[in-house]
C-alpha cells in the first residue's frame, strides 16, 4: 500500500472522520483497506498530474486528473454504499464498485446530489468546453472528455483531432481549467459527509 502522505489532501472531505468509523458493508463493496488505497491512490494521482504539468506532460497530467476523480469518488461511494443504497442510487443489480468507471461514479454523484447540477442533459457532448458553464456536475465531463481524449487514440482522432497535446499555448490553459474543476469537485464533496451522519 502506498504511503500515507498524499490523504492530507482529502482531509477536507472527512475522509479521517470516515476512515475512524468504516466498517466493511453488508455486501462488502470495499474492504476498509481498499477504501484507504482508493485514498491515497487519489492523493498520489493528484501529486503526479502536478509533475506531469511542470514538465509540460500535458497528456499524462490530464490522464492523471481523471483518475484522480475516479479514485476519490470510487472511495467515497463505498463508504457511503448503506446511505446511497437506501436512497435507490445504487442496485442489487449494478456491477461491483471496483468495476464502475468514471461515468457511473460521477452519474451516482449527480443522482446523490453532491455535485451540482445546471445545465441540460447533452450539453457538452460535442463540444467539452460547453459543459463548463454549469456547475461542477456539468464541468465534470470535460476533465471526462479530455482523460478520455487522451487515453484513447481512436477517440481523440475521432473527436478532437486538432488537439495537440505538446502545444503549450493551447494545453496549459486546459490543464489549468481541468485542475480547477477537479478542485471544485472536492470542494462540492466537502459538505456531502455531513450529510451523512
Amino acid at each position: 500500500m502506498m504511503t500515507r502522505a498524499w490523504s492530507s489532501r482529502y482531509a477536507p472531505l472527512g475522509v479521517a472522520w470516515r476512515v475512524a468509523s468504516f466498517a466493511v458493508s453488508t455486501s462488502g463493496a470495499l474492504t476498509r483497506e481498499q477504501f484507504l488505497a482508493l485514498v491515497d491512490l487519489a492523493g498520489h494521482l493528484h501529486e503526479q498530474a502536478a509533475r506531469c504539468a511542470k514538465v509540460k506532460a500535458w497528456r499524462a497530467a490530464l490522464i492523471l486528473l481523471g483518475g484522480e476523480i475516479e479514485a476519490g469518488l470510487m472511495a467515497m461511494v463505498g463508504a457511503l454504499e448503506t446511505e446511497l443504497r437506501s436512497e435507490s442510487h445504487w442496485k442489487t443489480s449494478d456491477p461491483p464498485l471496483l468495476h464502475w468507471g468514471l461515468r457511473r461514479l460521477v452519474k451516482t454523484a449527480r443522482d446523490a446530489g453532491w455535485l451540482t447540477m445546471e445545465l441540460p442533459a447533452g450539453v457538452g457532448v460535442s463540444d467539452p468546453t460547453a459543459s463548463l458553464t454549469g456547475g461542477t456536475g456539468d464541468a465534470i465531463d470535460f476533465v471526462r472528455q479530455m482523460r478520455d481524449t487522451f487515453a484513447h487514440p481512436g477517440r481523440h482522432i475521432r473527436e478532437l483531432p486538432f488537439l495537440d497535446s505538446d502545444d503549450d499555448e493551447i494545453m496549459r490553459p486546459t490543464y489549468e481549467v481541468a485542475r480547477l474543476v477537479v478542485d471544485a469537485t472536492f470542494g462540492d464533496l466537502v459538505g456531502v459527509w455531513d450529510r451523512y451522519p
